[in-house]
């Protein structure tokens, strides 16, 4: 028998979990084996989406069911518990500096060891004491920093995800990945069922990220049409546009040389102006 298991999906960052208790080493095999991972503080095992990781789940769950966590909010409470640990790491740190202290202050300054002496062993201990505590106070120091860093990085991570031209190139990327799975679905179409399932969780994603995409506004570059003799904005400058392609635009100016030009995707432009715009600007940006 397995202990209470649940199986869920999170369409956001495509992962798929399964939260349970301590598993028998056979369960922990076949879920190692099909590529997911442990993660012992929320007690589940994830891995990204696939029809084979989705029906290992339904043998030890009814349904996969969804998931509704952002991941803002799972990137908040990964931070908070890298905050904890950062805290504990520094107050241990501050324990161990306060300890190193204690004895060496009753130690007085310059006092060499007394080879021979009766105090010899004692002093020994002591400097011994004094040096495997500061040790400690530095490692739990650096374990601090470690995990406040890590703790920013996850926000930041989280942050950059809503970016709407970090979700336009996530919605290329699976525009490109659908389709290749459609060139493979009608080369394969008997041979491999699993196409079809890989295309419709694709276009799902797709449209979530389309929708997503619509509520942080879509990217500057459909804001206006973009046309030869416009500018874009692109690394704190601008630059006249050249050509218009379909997912690009060719600009000229680059480096400060108006022969020069550059291809710039249109996910990574900041800001855009018309050719009227452009032209009758009273001074260049």
């Amino acid at each position: 028998s397995h202990p209470p298991m649940n199986a869920t999906y999170n369409i956001a960052d495509d992962k798929l979990r399964l939260y349970c208790g301590k598993v028998d080493r056979e369960t922990f095999d076949r879920l190692r084996s099909a590529g997911f991972q442990r993660a012992p503080m929320q007690e589940c095992f994830y891995a990204s989406w696939t029809p084979r990781r989705e029906d290992l789940l339904l043998e030890y769950c009814d349904e996969v069911d969804e998931d509704e966590i952002t991941p803002t909010e799972r990137a908040a409470d990964r931070a908070q518990r890298m905050a904890t640990i950062a805290a504990n790491a520094s107050s241990r740190s501050d324990a161990a500096f306060t300890r190193a202290d204690s004895i060496a202050s009753q130690i007085p300054f310059g006092q060499p060891i007394l080879v021979g002496h009766h105090s010899e062993s004692h002093a020994r201990r002591d400097a011994d004491r004094i040096h495997n505590a500061m040790s400690a106070g530095v490692e739990e120091h650096r374990k601090a920093g470690y995990y406040r860093a890590k703790a920013a990085a996850s926000l930041a991570h989280a942050d950059r995800r809503e970016r709407p031209d970090v979700i336009a190139r996530r919605i290329e990327r699976l525009q490109e990945t659908h389709r290749q799975w459609e060139r493979l679905h009608a080369k394969h179409r008997e041979s491999d069922p699993s196409a079809a399932r890989w295309l419709a969780h694709i276009a799902a994603r797709i449209a979530y990220e389309t929708a997503l995409l619509e509520a942080a506004g879509g990217i500057p570059a459909d804001s206006v049409p973009l046309e030869v003799g416009g500018a874009v904005r692109f690394i704190g400058s601008w630059y006249e546009i050249v050509r218009v392609n379909k997912k690009s635009v060719t600009i000229k100016g680059w480096f400060g040389h108006d022969d020069w030009t550059y291809l710039v995707d249109k996910t990574e432009i900041k800001q855009t102006m018309t050719a009227a715009e452009w032209q009758s600007a009273p001074t260049r940006p």
